[in-house]
């Protein structure tokens, strides 16, 4: 009949209008392809930086796309097709998990709609490159669909328990998170159909079904022994419970009011049909999809109970894809609704004629608001101008030695090793990251692009702004107090020395000389049990007396507190000093608590709390006071000066130890040939430490300056964009 293939035709348009939106939008640079793209050349035998261990990811995905690019060489469109693939099928699983569920076309149809037209988790997956959990995805489905239809009968067919048992290792071999859902869900779905088939004798069941219930045992043996292994790294991030936790998952959630809609009407969906089914005593599709959502959402719990600090919000797509298939049958149950409705109204039109029309209908509702979010998605994951990053890849890749690697953002970094294999050394945040060589190297580039120097321990990250604090004459004269908020480093307080007063009452005004009127004398580091330490003074004269103001910054290993101490060295009388400690920009102080010499102070909230210092003068007659304009004033009366400040809002787990971090051994460490740096606010001061370091400004292209090390000014080509 017509009206049966209607739903398939209609799942073609519907595939094909989403392929063309995905294949339209420009992919090149967005978000994760890059990386994607650099663990295919692994598996095509090119080289990729010696840093990423490829074998430590799921091979499947990558395999696939090392095997496309055979064929199409050049990446950008290599990635282009793959995505459409990629879409492709999982629009396809969903619609084969509906359709073999509930034995209807139209219902399959509904939830390929729901999933990539309502909920907008699905598509946010191509948007930003989610590939590998998007095929984590896809299998599990397929295996979902296999199992559902085994379990069905009435004889053992061995068929669909292989295509089951298949899809679900192809999960396994996706994605690491996805996979630790699939195991259970899948094997939990392969028991619900052994057990379907009671009527059969156990031993027939038993015979026909021991190569499955083999491949399976290796399967779980494989979750079991490599899969929880592996994952290990990711349940155990210091920053991911603050800013990438369960709140975060069900913001996610619970931020978009369709997918909002898709959950509330599938979880009803399967509540009302799993009762009916009991009611019946027989199992049909909405009992499969309670085992199905009972078991991934009991893995959530089981992950927040046990306090497991992974990437929740990845939990998405795996918790939603039951509900997804349940909101069809709940969909559909309502459509039936109002067919019954219209065929009173127009007795001529059939029944099934009316509900492929809703269908379409809402088909065709649904897919602009699902089209403008995915583009407003993808915009949000695209480089400052891909053309001319990949112009300016291509070139660095000519001009660089092979094994000099190039200092960049983090989005321009992951294509850079994605084009051309090359080492890039980018700032990622620990919540993006879940291996501690990535956040070391994101340490490194932070120092280089945003300070002179750095230091570092467990619990602080303090930039100087200026200076060279691993130098021996030029102090440093002021720095950025970065503490262990939650487990990410976060800027809270700046301080300049060159701002510090020195006060005498007979002074005019008060104040002596500020060290901004002396000059710098020398500068030392030392590292004494476990303490870094850094001295800097500064000296200069006054009318009947010299001056000297020494300065010395201490960092202790495991010590959440960090030391800041002064003295003044005069003949003059001194009757204290006064500093002001100003909130970085883009920081604000929420509350300062404390009277005298200690407060407690507060800042913007950032992920689950907010930052918080408490601060002491261990000064007689020291104090701390919420200045005008925002900051904090600190008064002693006494030449000499012990600032503390203790961390109070760190994570139990730590992305340092106690180092000092010197740009030009940073530089000679990771090799750096070049810097790309892009024309923003920050960039003359980014471009004058690159400077400092050796490096020259060699071109500029589209919002690009690109910067070598040691050579002399060169042009590209002209640009044409």
């Amino acid at each position: 009949m017509p009206s049966a293939r209607l739903p398939l035709w209609l799942l073609a348009g519907l595939v094909a209008g989403l392929a063309a939106l995905v294949a339209t939008t420009p992919i090149a640079g967005r978000g994760d392809y890059g990386q994607w793209l650099m663990t295919s050349r692994y598996y095509l035998g090119q080289n990729v930086p010696d840093y990423r261990t490829i074998s430590a990811l799921p091979p499947l995905v990558p395999i696939l796309l090392s095997a496309l690019r055979l064929l199409v060489p050049d990446p950008v469109a290599a990635l282009q097709i793959f995505n459409v693939l990629m879409l492709a099928g999982l629009a396809l699983s969903f619609y084969l998990v509906g359709a073999t569920l509930f034995e209807d076309r139209i219902h399959g149809l509904l939830a390929v709609a729901i999933g990539l037209l309502v909920t907008d988790r699905f598509l946010e997956l191509f948007a930003f490159g989610g590939l590998l959990q998007a095929g984590a995805v896809l299998f599990t489905l397929l295996s979902v669909a296999a199992f559902a239809r085994a379990g069905r009968g009435p004889e053992v067919n061995p068929r669909w328990w292989i295509i089951g048992s298949i899809g679900l290792a192809l999960a396994t071999l996706s994605h690491v998170g996805t996979g630790l859902i699939a195991v259970p869900v899948g094997m939990s779905l392969a028991g619900l159909g052994f057990l379907r088939l009671r009527h059969l004798p156990w031993r027939v069941r038993t015979q026909a079904l021991l190569p499955v219930g083999l491949s399976l045992a290796v399967i779980g043996a494989y979750w079991l022994l490599v899969l929880l292994p592996a994952s290990r790294e990711y349940v155990s991030n210091p920053a991911s419970l603050n800013y990438r936790g369960p709140d975060r998952l069900f913001s996610g959630l619970l931020s978009y009011w369709p997918t909002v809609t898709v959950l509330a009407l599938g979880s009803g969906a399967i509540v009302l049909g799993a009762l009916g089914e009991i009611g019946r005593r027989t199992v049909g599709g909405h009992l499969v999809l309670l085992v199905w959502a009972s078991v991934a959402w009991g893995t959530l719990l089981l992950s927040v109970i046990s306090g497991a600090s992974t990437d929740y919000p990845r939990f998405a797509t795996p918790l939603l894809a039951p509900l997804v298939v349940a909101a069809a049958s709940g969909l559909q149950w309502l459509g039936r609704s109002l067919v019954a409705y219209l065929h009173r109204l127009a007795p001529r039109a059939s029944a099934p004629t009316w509900l492929i029309a809703v269908a379409t209908a809402f088909i065709v509702v649904a897919t602009p608001f699902a089209a403008f979010k995915y583009q407003k998605e993808a915009v949000g994951y695209q480089p400052r101008d891909a053309q001319a990053l990949t112009t300016i890849v291509d070139w660095l890749d000519l001009e660089l030695p092979i094994g000099s690697s190039v200092l960049t953002e983090v989005r321009d970094g992951k294509w850079l090793e994605g084009v051309s294999g090359r080492a890039a050394l980018f700032s990622l945040p620990v919540r993006y990251s879940f291996r501690a060589a990535e956040w070391q190297r994101a340490m490194a580039a932070t120092t280089l692009l945003q300070s002179a120097g750095a230091v570092a321990n467990q619990f602080y990250f303090a930039k100087f702004t200026d200076g060279d604090p691993c130098s021996s004459d030029d102090p440093p004269k002021g720095f950025a107090i970065g503490v262990n908020h939650g487990g990410e480093f976060v800027d809270t307080l700046g301080f300049a020395t060159s701002q510090v007063r020195i006060l005498s009452a007979g002074a005019p005004g008060g104040i002596l000389a500020s060290v901004a009127s002396l000059a710098p004398e020398s500068m030392a580091t030392g590292l004494v049990d476990q303490q870094l330490s850094l001295r800097a003074s500064w000296t200069g004269g006054l009318p009947g007396s010299g001056i000297t103001y020494i300065q010395t910054t201490r960092l202790t290993d495991q010590s959440a507190t960090f030391d800041l101490g002064a003295e003044v060295r005069t003949t003059l009388p001194v009757d204290g000093l006064e500093l002001d400690l100003l909130p970085v920009p883009g920081m604000a102080i929420t509350s300062v608590t404390g009277t005298g010499a200690i407060a407690d102070v507060h800042f913007t909230r950032l992920g689950l709390a907010e930052p918080h210092l408490r601060i002491v003068v261990a000064d007689q007659g020291g104090t701390v006071e919420w200045a005008t304009g925002g900051g904090l004033r600190i008064r002693t009366t006494s030449a000499q000066l012990r600032l503390l400040v203790t961390d109070l809002s760190a994570s139990d787990h730590f992305s340092s130890d106690l180092r000092l971090l010197c740009p030009a051994q940073l530089r000679d460490s990771y090799g750096i040939g070049a810097v790309i740096l892009a024309r923003d606010p920050a960039f003359s001061a980014r471009q004058l430490r690159m400077e400092r370091l050796g490096f020259h400004l060699a071109t500029s292209m589209g919002p690009y300056a690109v910067m070598l090390r040691n050579r002399p000014v060169v042009e590209l080509p002209a640009f044409q964009p």
